[in-house]
């Protein structure tokens, strides 16, 4: 009889990678009826998708070669479609579901119990990896039968087929373990997908952008051409050595227009998917070697947790906070007293100025740079600038919004605040001065933008009333959401969960749906009512008529307004209808708060 480490059957099946791990997270995966849920709802976005992109070809000729033609190009181009609409879905999709596979394990106190066992901290990293991994595999598998049809048209040679399966497998698996890795130290879900999408935007985004403007102020005035050839060549060869993004990019490109520049650079996707897969294993070892460590914490019970809700390894045994200065007298309400004296940024004043500071170095860099570039007469550098700020603003306020409760929730001091004197009400109010609070600086930096460059003459007056109007209805409107789906949810995932899908429902899949209709229908009318309530599209609309040296010299009555309504291009009918959606929105937002303050004191102690 063979031992285990000349046992053939153990070595070449999956045992000594992920032990029972693996078998065990399939079969809780399989009773879970929100994955169900998860693969209906990617297909549907899926044959929405294929629906638009299919609704606008033409495949009408009069020659069967034509016809051939028009039919291989159909094919091309929904098979990208659906491959792209593939690539950031999993991305996406391995970011949730790979966000508490630790953390679980450590709040349910069970990682210190599996080092008791023959599992180690390798399979049992493997195992949360690769079970999350293969069920976004069987997700991916519905589209075979779809790519398998769409094949019969040609058009799409074999080597797009697998580069683009191996691009999205090597970009998956190292998405998820940089989202697995988080997860070991963090507690809420929300928090670590926040981070990993940080990560990732820099590696994606930040550095491909920091290094093209570079190249751009550094060479842009090069006399040699050939030189300058060159260098955005070996650039061009990096970025597609490192950002997934611009590979896959370099893919579609050799596909829908093989005689582009970029298609010499799509040969290089083996190199990258080494790259990246030597990437991931990094983030193994030291999600392998800091899961040992956790582990080992809990089970001699070394492990805490602190006020950010991230698991630390205590040493030794630290002073009592509450000797740590004079004990201050409450004033006025007690609850906004409470929330006023917390930090903005968790981790004391220093880290909170420090992070000011880099902030406001950041913008003014920023202005610098436009204005040696003489972009701020422009009025797509405030439109850029506008939404940078607003999208910020508003996933702070959806995230703060929905954890200001569950926090008390998961701290377990909760019930003690709602058997205290004070009413529904003024805690509602206090916890709503703390999310407009922490969201200020971001709002701060917007209305800075506004004022400042009012005053240089580059942005109408008028936007003094019409972007602060636009702040406060977000800010009303996602504060009473966000409060009420506190109310609702014991954790802060779900009230989190929830909060984002509400303002992802009404801002982008409803706009989609009616972009959907109108391929059927008359529905532009419809559409652009629908989308003219998504913030960004009101900013966006207001400051392409506001912003810009030639826009803001005109007269108030002069001022027209771009991509929206027909009826409401004039500044008065623009204005009034901002009016009529920011009303619609603080009554809603009301609203959000009146139920939040009839569910305050049911099921306290109970489970979603």
């Amino acid at each position: 009889m063979f031992t285990r480490e000349f046992d053939i059957r153990y070595w070449l099946g999956l045992a000594w990678l992920t032990g029972p791990i693996f078998g065990k997270e399939l079969r809780v995966s399989s009773r879970r009826r929100r994955n169900y849920v998860l693969r209906t709802v990617y297909l549907v976005l899926l044959l929405v998708f294929i629906s638009i992109v299919w609704a606008n070809l033409k495949l009408t000729s009069s020659s069967s070669a034509g016809l051939s033609q028009l039919m291989a190009e159909a094919g091309a181009q929904v098979v990208t479609m659906i491959v792209v609409f593939q690539y950031v879905a999993l991305q996406l999709l391995a970011i949730a579901m790979l966000s508490t596979a630790i953390s679980d394990e450590i709040s349910h106190q069970t990682l210190g119990v599996l080092m008791t066992t023959p599992i180690n901290s390798f399979q049992i990293v493997m195992g949360k990896l690769l079970s999350r991994v293969f069920q976004l595999l069987v997700i991916a598998g519905i589209t075979v039968p779809i790519l398998a049809i769409l094949r019969v048209f040609g058009g799409v040679p074999w080597n797009f087929v697998w580069a683009s399966l191996c691009l999205t497998v090597t970009t998956v698996l190292f998405t998820g373990a940089l989202s697995l890795f988080f997860s070991i130290r963090s507690r809420q879900a929300h928090g670590v997908i926040i981070r990993t999408l940080i990560v990732l935007f820099l590696i994606y985004v930040a550095v491909p952008a920091m290094l093209g403007l570079a190249l751009r102020y550094y060479f842009g005035d090069i006399s040699d051409q050939t030189a300058l050839e060159g260098i955005a060549t070996r650039l061009a060869q990096g970025l597609v050595l490192v950002s997934p993004w611009t590979q896959m990019a370099f893919q579609v490109a050799s596909v829908l227009s093989p005689g582009m520049a970029a298609a010499p650079f799509s040969s290089y996707w083996g190199y990258h998917c080494l790259i990246m897969v030597g990437m991931t294993c990094g983030l193994l070892a030291m999600a392998v070697r800091s899961v040992r460590r956790v582990a080992l914490s809990q089970a001699t019970g070394q492990l805490a947790q602190d006020k950010k809700g991230r698991w630390r390894v205590s040493r030794k045994q630290h002073k009592d906070e509450a000797q740590a200065g004079p004990i201050r007298r409450v004033r006025g309400a007690c609850v906004v007293w409470k929330e006023l004296r917390s930090p903005l940024i968790q981790g004391g004043k220093k880290k909170a100025w420090i992070g000011f500071a880099v902030a406001v170095l950041v913008q003014a860099g920023m202005y610098i740079f436009y204005g040696n570039a003489k972009l701020l007469e422009e009025d797509f550098t405030h439109i850029l600038c506008t939404i940078l700020f607003l999208v910020i603003g508003l996933l702070g306020s959806v995230f703060l919004s929905a954890t200001t409760i569950t926090s008390e929730k998961e701290t377990r001091s909760w019930p003690i605040l709602l058997s205290t004197p004070l009413d529904d009400w003024q805690i509602l109010m206090g916890k709503a001065v703390d999310t407009f609070r922490r969201c200020l600086p971001v709002w701060g930096f917007l209305i800075v933008h506004v004022v400042l460059f009012v005053g240089l003459g580059y942005i109408h007056p008028a936007a003094l009333i019409i972007m602060p109007a636009i702040v406060l209805w977000v800010v009303v409107f996602l504060s009473g959401s966000g409060l009420y789906f506190g109310t609702r949810y014991q954790k802060t995932s779900g009230a989190v969960i929830s909060n984002l899908a509400l303002v992802l429902v009404l801002w982008l899949v409803l706009p989609s749906v009616v972009a959907v209709l109108c391929i059927f229908g008359r529905y532009e009318v419809l559409l652009n009512k629908v989308a003219f309530a998504n913030p960004l599209v009101q900013a966006v609309a207001a400051m392409s008529g506001l912003a810009g040296r030639g826009h803001a010299a005109r007269a108030w009555e002069q001022v027209r307004f771009q991509n929206v309504i027909a009826d409401a291009r004039q500044s008065w009918d623009f204005l009034s209808l901002l009016g009529i959606y920011a009303g619609v929105y603080i009554s809603a937002g009301i609203g959000f708060l009146a139920l939040a303050k009839r569910r305050m004191r049911k099921r306290i102690f109970g489970r979603d």
